[in-house]
């Protein structure tokens, strides 16, 4: 795998890109036994110990990012997961889906904690603040909703 180097529009806080290009991830690609799933999201956990991926097979699925070893696959959502979003501590993440919900999980456990259903269409994505004390969602119904965080 060879780096391209890519120069940008000129940027304050960006000067060079290095794109990898890469036709197979073999440790990413054995923790998928659904060649047709695709991952539709990506978030990197607040340390950069783990990836967390929304697929297409209605997963998420996580992985050790120094090494690519699969960690779990969380299972729940109805439809495709469209978003990822890492809590700042790590230990949570919450994920949107086509199935018109948000879940709230722990990672450390695996355990579903809470399912959102304010949205009536698709929930395009999801975000917590800096602080953890809030997070927020975008739906295909055309609202953006803050919900107040009470961990856990």
């Amino acid at each position: 795998m060879r780096p391209m180097d890519v120069h940008p529009t000129p940027c304050k806080y960006l000067t060079r890109v290095r794109v990898f290009f890469t036709t197979r991830v073999p440790s990413l690609e054995k923790s998928n036994p659904d060649r047709n799933s695709a991952v539709r999201s990506l978030a990197f956990g607040p340390y950069g110990k783990v990836i967390a991926a929304g697929c297409s097979d209605r997963t998420i699925r996580l992985w050790n990012a120094p090494s690519g070893k699969p960690l779990a696959s969380l299972l729940g959502h109805q439809d495709e997961v469209l978003g990822i979003a890492f809590h700042p501590n790590g230990r949570f993440i919450a994920s949107s889906s086509a199935d018109k919900t948000i879940r709230l999980w722990d990672i450390l456990t695996g355990e579903l904690l809470q399912i959102l259903t304010a949205h009536n269409q698709w929930v395009w994505g999801v975000d917590f603040s800096r602080d953890g004390s809030h997070l927020v969602s975008a739906g295909a119904d055309e609202t953006v909703r803050i919900w107040t965080w009470i961990q856990p």
